[in-house]
This record gives structure tokens, C-alpha cells and sequence, in this order.
């Protein structure tokens, strides 16, 4: 198997696809180049991989540059962040 096989909507801006939902949360996400993942938050702590591409995971008070597959950030849990895709990406969410 293969991970970039499960994004199924190709045609949107973000795509996100559950591939784990037992125990936990693992979805792959893709940004098209310039995509912008708006400002949430996430229950859980999350962990956060790209896959390929380049994105930039931004806090208010902190920011992460992901360039290079298997960059990754840890993601607390309720604090209010936004992910800006700067080529066409793709990453793992783990939550």
C-alpha cells in the first residue's frame, strides 16, 4: 500500500483523508501550492509529518518551516494554528 493512494479528492485545494480510526486518528492531508489549512484547533495533541513538498505550520507565537520529507511538528492540544502550503504538499496527521 501505498499513502499517497488513499487521497481520494484530487480536484480541492485541501484534501483530507482518514486512513486509521480505531484507537487513534492518522489522515493525510494535501495542500495545493499557496492552500492555506485556516486557523483551528485540535482537541489532541497532534503530530504532524510532511510527507512531501513544503508548508509552514504557524502559531501566534510560533512558527515551524517543514521542508523536507519527514519534517515534522508536535501540535498542542487547543492552541489555534493555520498550515500555508508554499509548493503543493502533502503530510500525515497523527492525532
Amino acid at each position: 500500500m501505498n499513502l499517497f493512494d488513499q487521497i481520494t479528492a484530487r480536484d480541492k485545494s485541501i484534501a483530507v483523508s482518514p486512513i486509521l480510526k480505531d484507537v487513534a486518528t492518522a489522515s493525510i492531508i494535501r495542500i495545493q501550492s499557496q492552500g492555506i489549512l485556516n486557523k483551528h484547533q485540535s482537541k489532541t495533541h497532534a503530530l504532524l509529518v510532511l510527507l512531501s513538498g513544503q508548508a509552514i505550520y504557524r502559531e501566534d507565537d510560533r512558527e515551524v518551516i517543514l521542508s523536507r520529507p519527514n519534517d515534522y511538528v508536535r501540535i498542542p492540544a487547543r492552541v489555534t494554528h493555520e498550515l500555508i502550503a508554499q509548493e503543493e504538499s502533502v503530510l500525515l496527521l497523527i492525532q
